[in-house]
């Protein structure tokens, strides 16, 4: 019974350990992807203000 007691506990305590870290890595996968994104919304920005320039040099040909 002691025996059983003692085992309980343990899984208690792995699992609570468990759920912190769980918890730690998912906060850290959010922080990460809200970091992709930031970057991906700024290459994007650069990209479109790159290929503005580059239409505001095209020459410009009279459409009929």
């Amino acid at each position: 019974r002691q025996s059983l007691a003692w085992h309980q506990n343990n899984l208690n305590k792995a699992r609570g350990e468990w759920q912190k870290a769980y918890a730690r890595v998912e906060g850290l996968r959010k922080l990460v992807q809200r970091y992709i994104n930031e970057a991906r919304a700024l290459e994007d920005k650069r990209e479109q203000k790159l290929l503005d320039e580059l239409v505001q040099r095209l020459p410009r040909t009279e459409q009929f």
